[in-house]
């Protein structure tokens, strides 16, 4: 029975032990690529519109975090201006994985619809099979919505709002 026992201590102890450096190893990972995220996607134009300026990587999450004055765990970002005057503006945020994005999906939502915004509540559309969240402020249409693990948010001008949302919507699938 002594000898069952120690046994079981042993592999419990060595399971034990591997599941702490497999976490160690997760978590040293995952810390290493929010200390340095990776550029996210952007298109090239969006409802006719040539990129007109973006920002990458640190610098897109940097600016990100400061519109929001939080600080996402973000492991890529992207923002990018189309037009001359701002006519189209994407940012794109990359989380850890799916779950997290969905979280982040959810939390920003749950934000937004407690007033305290520039925006109006959130409406929750069905475009082309994809869950989009539809609200309007700042002069402009504003999109959102989960790519995998990226949060894309889009902001439009009003007539050009639809067919760029169908762009970004087709380029972030």
């Amino acid at each position: 029975m002594t000898n069952k026992r120690t046994r079981f201590l042993s592999l419990f102890l060595i399971f034990l032990g591997g599941m702490l450096l497999v976490g160690g190893a997760v978590y040293w990972r995952y810390t290493g690529r929010i200390a340095h995220p990776q550029p996210a996607p952007l298109p090239e134009k969006v409802a006719g519109l040539p990129l007109a300026r973006h920002a990458f990587g640190a610098a897109a999450v940097e600016e990100i975090n400061r519109m929001h004055s939080l600080q996402f765990p973000l492991v890529s970002g992207a923002v990018g201006e189309y037009g001359e005057g701002k006519q189209a503006v994407i940012w794109a945020s990359g989380a850890a994985n799916t779950f997290a994005a969905m979280r982040m999906n959810a939390e920003m939502t749950a934000r937004i619809k407690e007033g305290d915004s520039p925006f109006g509540l959130p409406v929750e559309l069905t475009v082309e099979g994809r869950q989009v969240f539809a609200l309007d402020g700042l002069g402009q249409k504003h999109y959102y919505f989960r790519s995998g693990s990226l949060l894309i948010w889009l902001a439009a001008d009003e007539d050009i709002a639809k067919q760029a949302l169908h762009e970004v919507l087709a380029f972030y699938p």
